[in-house]
Parts: C-alpha cells; structure tokens; sequence
C-alpha cells in the first residue's frame, strides 16, 4: 500500500509539473508584450504625466504661449518655478499716422494771412476749425442754459480731445527665463490647471535621467522647448 501511495504522489508531482509547462509554452508561442529596455523603448506614453513643460505658438513652436502672468509662479505649493518677463520692443508707429499732425501744423505755420485761419463773426475775431467752419459764438454770461439738455459728455480714458493721434499699443510680454526645480516639485499639476493660455502641459519623457540632484534643480523649458521644436537656442542657453 504504501508503494502505491508513493506513486500516485509522484504522479500528481508529475502532472502539475506537465500543467506548468503547458502554461509555459502557451505563452512562449505568443508574441512577447514586455518591453526589453534599453534594446527597446515604448513609442507611445500618452498617459505618462512627467514633468511639465512649455507649449509652443502655433505659428512659432520655437516660442512658448506664457503670457507672464505669473499665475503658476503664485500657485506652485512648492515655489519651484521661476520665471522673468522680457518685455519686447513696442511695434513701430504708422508712418502715415505720425505724418499727419505734422502735416496740419506744417500748414497752420505757412498760413500768413490771418482771414486763412480766423474770420469776424458777430463783432468777434473767432478762429476757424480745422473743417474750415467756425464754431457759434459763446452765450452772454447771465443767460439761462436751456432746460433738458444733457452736459457734453468727457472724453473718455484713452481717448485723444482732437481724435487725430492713434493709440499707444502695449509692449508684449514674453518669459525671458523659464526655470523648473524639478527636485522641489511634486507633480500636483496646479500650474497646468490655472494657466489662462494653456501654456503648460505634462511630459511624456518616462526617459529622463541623470546623475545628480544638480541636473534637475534648474531644468530650463525655454531651451527645452527650442530642442523640441529644432530650433537654435539664443546666446546663454544650451538645448538638454
């Protein structure tokens, strides 16, 4: 009895041995899922959430969409983001714009004759407007205003009295150094969610390595996002 019951133990031992190696080489004839890193790398990692990075204009990929508002600077609970506006150049003024005042004063100056620019009216020398009507005289000083007629109304914030000069146009704000410690960082992506212009978005580099703590405490994106977009950094910058 016990010979027999050694080999049906034996036989069991057997057979879980031969279930195994069932299973064994099912899955050896089935094409291979894992990835054998580094000989070969996962093309797409959409759904990584590395660090964030900059997001180019449509038009110029090279320059990032940031605004300088400085909303993520103010938001990061890890105050690990710097950044410096670079304010640009305002766009030079219209030429015909600017030649037009010069023109009227020019023609004021070479009027000579002082019926050019004024003419009696009512007893009184009233200067001509610039249409070459002249304006009605002024009420007496004790007469009544007339009744349910509104004040003139003041010109506005911004807006030029003789309406001939144009609108000063606001200098653009462009970051001039955008910097991440990424050591500080804790990818709680608040940045990403508070900028108005969708400057910012998550890296898929599941890649990144380095070799000190130095290499990631201050990740410039600016240079980053010109090696992305192939183009060359400016002077003081080096593309990672």
């Amino acid at each position: 009895m016990q010979c027999l019951d050694s080999v049906r133990k034996q036989a069991k031992s057997l057979w879980s041995l031969v279930v195994g190696l069932r299973v064994t080489g099912d899955n050896m004839l089935r094409p291979q899922i894992t990835v054998h890193y580094p000989r070969r790398t996962v093309e797409s990692l959409e759904g990584y959430r590395g660090h964030v990075q900059l997001v180019g204009k449509p038009g110029d990929p090279a320059e990032p969409r940031c605004i300088c508002c400085m909303m993520c600077v103010n938001s990061c609970p890890s105050a690990c983001i710097t950044v410096q506006v670079k304010e640009e150049a305002p766009p030079p003024p219209d030429p015909a714009a600017a030649a037009a005042p010069a023109a009227t004063a020019k023609a004021d100056a070479g009027a000579t004759d002082w019926s050019e620019r004024a003419q009696v009216h009512g007893g009184r020398l009233i200067p001509k407007t610039r249409d070459g009507q002249v304006p009605p005289p002024e009420p007496p000083a004790g007469a009544d205003k007339p009744a349910g007629k509104a004040p003139a109304k003041a010109a506005g914030k911004g807006e030029d009295k003789a309406g001939d000069k144009p609108a000063k146009k606001a200098a653009k704000k462009a970051p001039g150094v955008w910097s991440l410690d990424f050591t500080l960082c804790s990818l709680c992506g608040t940045c990403v969610a508070v900028c108005p212009v969708d400057s910012l978005e998550y890296s898929s580099n599941v890649y990144l390595a380095g070799r000190s703590r130095e290499a990631f405490s201050g990740m410039d994106l600016l240079a980053r996002l010109r090696a992305r977009a192939g183009a060359a950094p400016t002077s003081g910058e080096v593309a990672e």
